[in-house]
């Protein structure tokens, strides 16, 4: 059997571009720096399950995207080289 073509060639992460550096929300900033104060306030407990919280909510969403992705005839989350089947 052929091997299935590959369309793309993985790559290192590397880092953000000035282009994409500026295509960043400028709210981060206000965001990030609000999110500091309020760590520095809330007990340890809090920011933990803050966090766990977020986790969790992270794990759901990208569990939904994957299954989405599934659903494509050739998977782009496969990094064997693979075809779906």
């Amino acid at each position: 059997m052929d091997r299935p073509r590959i369309h793309h060639r993985w790559t290192p992460i590397t880092d953000l571009t000035e282009a994409d550096r500026s295509a960043a929300s400028g709210e981060l900033p206000a965001l990030a720096a609000t999110w500091l104060e309020a760590r520095e306030r809330l007990p340890a407990v809090q920011v933990e399950e803050f966090n766990t919280r977020l986790h969790r909510e992270w794990s759901i969403e990208t569990e939904l995207l994957h299954g989405q992705y599934k659903r494509w005839p050739n998977d782009p989350t496969r990094t064997d080289g693979s075809v779906h089947q």
